[in-house]
């Protein structure tokens, strides 16, 4: 394992268990399907999107022209 890596994974555990600003997205059968017909071209733009639309976000931090024709967004 590279150096850079050291204690990542635990970070971010423990980043996840505060339940500070962040929650573990469930993704079932359903929301893989709806991922693999939104129309978005990269897999994991359509992950994000998917994930702000099932979560009902007011809004994403993003720029990335894909997600902001989908969802709404923050960023310029």
């Amino acid at each position: 394992m590279s150096k850079i890596f050291e204690g990542t994974t635990e970070l971010l555990f423990s980043v996840l268990e505060s339940g500070i600003g962040f929650i573990l997205a469930y993704m079932d059968l359903t929301y893989w399907r709806f991922i693999q017909d939104l129309a978005i071209p990269g897999l994991h733009d359509r992950v994000i999107a998917a994930t702000a639309i099932a979560y009902k976000v007011k809004a994403l931090i993003s720029n990335d022209p894909e997600i902001t024709r989908k969802t709404p967004t923050i960023w310029e």
